[in-house]
């Protein structure tokens, strides 16, 4: 809880737009239903490949893909970041 409100702090210090909420229970549903009550348009989840595995995410990141309504971004925390740009489609309706 802490290092989650802790990071949510220096988001708004950067001058975002950020709120943070801790919850107990099935990651998967409790993002999805998150996502789904507060019209999110994108929902981003740490990368945490299976020990062993060359794949770059795990179970949890492939149930999010599959159940979330909106697109799932999938970032890798321990490398820098090397975007020059996102595009996103958007259907305006």
């Amino acid at each position: 809880g802490a290092a989650v409100a802790a990071l949510a702090a220096e988001a708004r210090a950067a001058g975002l737009l950020a709120q943070h909420r801790v919850e107990t229970g099935i990651v998967q549903r409790i993002a999805v239903a998150a996502a789904v009550a507060g019209g999110h348009d994108v929902l981003v989840k740490a990368a945490t490949p299976e020990s062993g595995s060359r794949l770059r995410h795990g179970p949890l990141a492939r149930q999010l893909l599959r159940q979330c309504p909106c697109p799932v971004w999938i970032e890798q925390p321990d490398t820098p970041p090397r975007l020059r740009g996102v595009l996103v489609a958007v259907n305006p309706d």
